[in-house]
């Protein structure tokens, strides 16, 4: 049989249920792959059963897949396989991802996701859209967990502005592998692409005695980040006087859009939702009570800082900035591989 369809499941061997399910839906043959499978089918089985195969891995989000269809998957062995054992094998890939080529996602309908990840050409890295859909005031959007994860942390158009927001009940986040792969994404992008990036930080009274929160600031800051800071009693009276009650953050990154609502984790490609956010963050920056920067944020708050020292922020803020700046020209594998020795550094600065 010359296969023309490839479904890979990689978590498990071919006697996992998954594997027999893709089998029995294609009546495919099974080729091992490094922690997984891959069933090799006729193209006229992978077009008709890949509905099916969507819910598939609707229901199993801790697995990764593969999903192509072409001439270069003739078996016994497809010739693209050295790429599908890459992929397989990759450590730093984030459970529910998906390797599809481009007609896949062409008869998708819409199902598929793209990410702008370009590890594994020419194929593409991506995961399914949610089927769950928000009504904000901001417009439609799903629930997601592409924000905060080790491997989607480079969603940031590096052509367009990128604007932001934290708080510093996020500090955790900072301070972790993702949020450490996080900042030097955007401030690799800041320094090749002349992005320009602004952060709106929400602070309270707890924030201004952490050397982490402080450190954190003076950090946005010397990478070229354009820092806002909002008192966290004014944030939350603006959102109740917008109509925005319950929500903690919304950022938008070019045509990405990412909203906390409570404790949910949201997420829009919408460029209206975008725009409708960009509206909303202008409307907040134009109170009276929000810091235009660090400097204003320091004068404000020195007597209750423990540390007010300025000079030694900075000091200690260029030191990350080295940091970082050592961190970025490995490549991505090799980032991950040492990513855990350099947030050991990035902490103890």
């Amino acid at each position: 049989m010359t296969a023309l369809g490839c479904i890979g499941i990689i978590g498990e061997t071919d006697r996992n249920p998954l594997v027999v399910q893709a089998q029995h839906l294609t009546g495919g043959d099974v080729l091992p792959l490094p922690k997984g499978s891959l069933v090799c089918c006729t193209v006229d089985s992978y077009l008709s059963s890949l509905p099916q195969i969507r819910e598939l891995i609707r229901s199993n989000p801790r697995y990764r897949f593969i999903l192509t269809i072409g001439s270069f998957n003739a078996i016994p062995r497809p010739e693209f396989f050295d790429l599908y054992c890459e992929f397989a094998m990759s450590g730093h890939r984030g459970p529910g991802e998906i390797l599809f080529c481009t007609q896949t996602f062409a008869i998708s309908g819409g199902s598929l996701r793209i990410l702008p990840i370009a590890d594994y050409l020419p194929f593409t890295i991506g995961n399914l859209a949610s089927l769950e859909a928000l009504a904000t005031p901001f417009g439609a959007v799903e629930n997601s967990d592409l924000w905060y994860s080790r491997s989607n942390v480079n969603y940031v158009d590096p052509y367009d502005r990128f604007d932001a927001m934290t708080r510093g009940s996020e500090m955790g986040f900072w301070y972790s592998p993702e949020g450490f792969m996080y900042l030097a994404h955007q401030a690799l992008c800041n320094r090749v692409y002349r992005t320009r990036s602004r952060r709106i930080v929400g602070f309270s009274l707890r924030d201004l005695k952490s050397d982490e929160f402080v450190k954190l600031l003076f950090v946005f800051e010397i990478l070229g980040i354009d820092v806002k800071l909002i008192y966290e009693d004014d944030f939350s009276q603006f959102t109740e006087d917008s109509g925005l009650s319950g929500f903690r953050i919304f950022s938008r990154a070019g045509a990405y859009s990412f909203l906390k609502i409570g404790d949910e984790l949201c997420y829009s490609d919408n460029v209206s939702v975008a725009d409708s956010i960009t509206a909303g963050q202008a409307e907040l920056l134009g109170l009276l009570c929000v810091h235009d920067s660090v400097e204003s944020f320091m004068v404000r708050f020195q007597q209750i800082i423990p540390k007010p020292d300025k000079g030694a922020w900075r000091r200690r803020a260029l030191k990350a900035k080295r940091l970082i700046d050592r961190f970025n020209p490995y490549p991505l594998t090799m980032k991950h591989a040492v990513l855990d020795e350099f947030v050991t550094q990035w902490r103890s600065i």
